[in-house]
This record gives C-alpha cells, sequence and structure tokens, in this order.
C-alpha cells in the first residue's frame, strides 16, 4: 500500500507529494531527489511517515573523532531506513547542528575527542535548545550517567538501537524532572 505524503519546505509550502509505503527508506529518498535538509521539514515529514505506517524512523546527528565508528553508525541507520550525518570534531558538528537543530532527533557525541568533548558540547546544546536528546558515547567505562547531568552514557561499540532506546530513557528522564517541578 503507498501513501502519498506531503513534503514542504520550512514554511509549511508543499514541494511535492511523495508516494511512501512500509520499505520507504528517508536516506535513499534525500539522496536520489537531492534534498538538502535544510530546505525541507524534516521534521515533520518524518513525523507524517511515523504516524502513517507506524515506524519509528529518526534522525542522527553523530559526532565522534573515529572516522570508522561515524561510518559504522551513519551506514547502520540508513540501512535500517534513518536519516543520518556524522562528523569527525565537535566544531564542524556544532556548526551543523546549529544551521538546523530541528533536523536531528538525536545527537550521539563521544564523550572523550580533541577539541571540545562531548561532555562540553552537550552542555552548550542544552542551553541553546532544551528539547535535544543527547547520548554519550565512550570507551571509559569509569564514566557513570549520573555525572553528566543524566545524559544516557553508551559504552562503544554501539548499535543504532541501542542509542534509540537510550534516548528514548532521557526523554523520560527529562519529562520527569520537568513535572516534579
Amino acid at each position: 500500500m503507498y501513501l502519498n505524503i506531503s513534503l514542504s519546505n520550512k514554511t509549511g509550502k508543499e514541494i511535492k507529494k511523495v508516494q511512501v509505503d512500509e520499505k520507504f527508506n528517508l536516506h535513499n529518498f534525500l539522496a536520489t531527489n537531492h534534498f538538502f535538509i535544510e530546505d525541507i521539514n524534516l521534521k515533520k515529514f518524518i513525523k507524517d511517515i511515523n504516524q502513517a505506517f507506524k515506524k519509528n524512523i529518526k534522525s542522527f546527528l553523530f559526532i565522534d573523532d573515529s572516522p570508522e565508528l561515524i561510518e559504522f553508525l551513519t551506514d547502520e541507520a540508513h540501512k535500517l531506513g534513518h536519516y543520518a550525518e556524522g562528523f569527525i570534531n565537535s566544531d564542524g558538528g556544532y556548526e551543523r547542528y546549529m544551521a538546523n537543530p530541528d533536523a536531528f532527533d538525536i545527537v550521539v557525541l563521544d564523550y572523550r575527542m580533541p577539541g571540545m568533548d562531548g561532555g562540553r558540547v552537550a552542555k552548550v546544546f542544552m542551553e541553546i535548545y532544551q528539547n535535544v536528546r543527547l547520548v554519550l558515547l565512550t570507551g571509559d567505562t569509569n564514566l557513570r550517567p549520573e555525572t553528566i547531568n543524566k545524559i544516557p552514557i553508551i559504552y562503544k561499540p554501539a548499535r543504532i538501537k541501542d542509542i534509540i532506546e537510550a534516548a528514548s530513557i532521557y526523554n523520560y528522564q527529562s519529562n520527569f524532572a520537568k513535572s516534579k517541578r
């Protein structure tokens, strides 16, 4: 079964109707149609697809100093039908996020990397955009989630399903903290 889902720009104007079925792959669609996420309302498009097909498509921004890990995570995300971008330094990832913070459902940060580490990047993102969902990746088993603003920590190597699960727990913790105020 195919459904027509509207793809719109950021002002809400429809760009085109997209035929979508249950096997729809967001990464492949964007790559073959040459859409830039800066030009479209990606959040609404993903939400409409998820509602229509009871899917759980996500958009990820990965920031890690390991090119191999970035490639592995983005490839895995794409194969599962998600959208993902990766950066091997915090400056590039920061600039990408700030260009369009609504484009990404989950930001995954390496806790220890040269320059601004993941903990500092997370703090900056949370100050600017309070609804950001963050996950920290680390190889350091001495780190504890409660020491880093209750942001979930996943120990490397990580899988996309683990990242999604950790991000949903973070959302719960954030919402729980707000409701207690």
